[in-house]
């Protein structure tokens, strides 16, 4: 195929280069993938670095110079010269961000179909929203998510709250995985494993306190600091050293948190809210159910991916039930298998996204 004949996709965020400087978390991890399905589709594919423009895995990475206090201004400069001379396709970001805003308008402008993923839950309840920034950040999300024509959302209650907060439709796509570590090595490496970025809305210290209640099994943290809640961090991480059956590991690489995961026997989510946390499908890829307070769409209990549980005494008891009765263990393991292949595939969900936006 001719090169410049290429369908073209601009992805705009730094967050795939985060990744492959090893730093993983959602919005991270599910970038990747997407641009690794557009590369593997025969798509040009081009997103955005805070250092030196670089390729990777067929991923055009290009440096993107921030302008401190005149951020929002560049902003719109830079959007309108990146589509001006690139020239995409299709042009994407995810989460809830000011910068929606300039991306949907001048998407507009050169009538370029520009899809918008979305991420938490709450960023669809007005008010609620995890952005950064002041008041006037929230109100330019608010005022692009009007303007956008092209959501994805990740489970029912996300489409709902958009349906009903701001008269929008939008399809459902569950997160997709394509994880590859090459581990030959599964021995266990811990029993149950939890896996976030500290914040005070991931209750670490139920994973803590069950830790503290089974001290014959063993228990593993994953994950590092949030910018604003290093304290909780750092207490957490304090407890946890006390305690001679949990292992606090810090932030570890993708490939390295894949690796631990798929040596658990169980992954846990202690969070408040969630959208649907790349966590999961770290565990399910590897056959490991999950006991969490959040059930995206209902899916853990509708396919029997592990336990949903609702108080830290449940939380306590379903791990404890799963880690002693193998026959219930296996069963989840059975359909963790058969509901993964179904619903997860970069391929099948990526054929889904151009159907939506009816690009052939």
């Amino acid at each position: 195929m001719n090169k410049n004949k290429r369908n073209k996709v601009l992805i705009w965020s730094s967050s795939v280069s985060d990744l492959f400087e090893g730093k993983a978390y959602g919005i991270a991890v599910q970038l990747y993938f997407w641009a690794q399905a557009f590369v593997d589709n025969g798509w040009d594919v081009q997103t955005l670095t805070k250092g030196k423009s670089i390729v990777r895995g067929g991923i055009r990475l290009n440096k993107y110079i921030h302008w401190g206090k005149l951020e929002i201004i560049h902003e719109w400069l830079s959007i309108f010269w990146k589509l001006l001379t690139y020239r995409p396709k299709l042009l994407i970001s995810r989460g809830a961000d000011r910068v929606v805003y300039p991306l949907a308008t001048i998407a507009h402008w050169f009538g370029v179909k520009y899809v918008l993923f979305g991420a938490s839950d709450v960023n669809f309840e007005p008010g609620k929203e995890l952005i950064t920034g002041g008041m006037h950040n929230r109100l330019l999300w608010q005022k692009a998510i009007k303007k956008t024509q092209y959501i994805i959302v990740q489970n029912a209650y996300q489409q709902n709250t958009l349906k009903n907060n701001f008269n929008k439709d939008s399809l459902i796509l569950f997160n997709i995985w394509g994880a590859k570590d090459g581990i030959s090595n599964r021995s266990r490496q811990t029993d149950v494993v939890w896996v976030a970025n500290f914040r005070r809305l991931k209750r670490a210290e139920w994973f803590l306190h069950a830790a503290m209640a089974m001290p014959e099994y063993d228990f593993t943290f994953v994950g590092g600091p949030s910018d604003k809640e290093h304290n909780y961090y750092e207490d957490i991480k304090e407890k946890a050293n006390t305690i001679g059956n949990l292992h606090f590991l810090g932030g570890k690489s993708f490939i390295e948190t894949n690796s631990i995961v798929s040596r658990s026997r169980l992954l846990c989510c202690t969070s408040t809210f969630e959208g649907f946390p790349n966590t999961f499908l770290q565990a399910w890829s590897n056959n490991v159910p999950v006991v969490s307070t959040v059930n995206p769409s209902d899916l853990i209990t509708k396919y029997q991916l592990g336990k949903v549980v609702e108080s830290e005494e449940g939380f306590q008891q379903q791990i404890r039930h799963l880690l002693q009765d193998e026959s219930i263990y296996r069963t989840l393991q059975l359909c963790i298998g058969d509901y993964f292949a179904a619903n997860h595939s970069s391929k099948v969900n990526f054929n889904k996204l151009l159907k939506y936006i009816d690009i052939v």
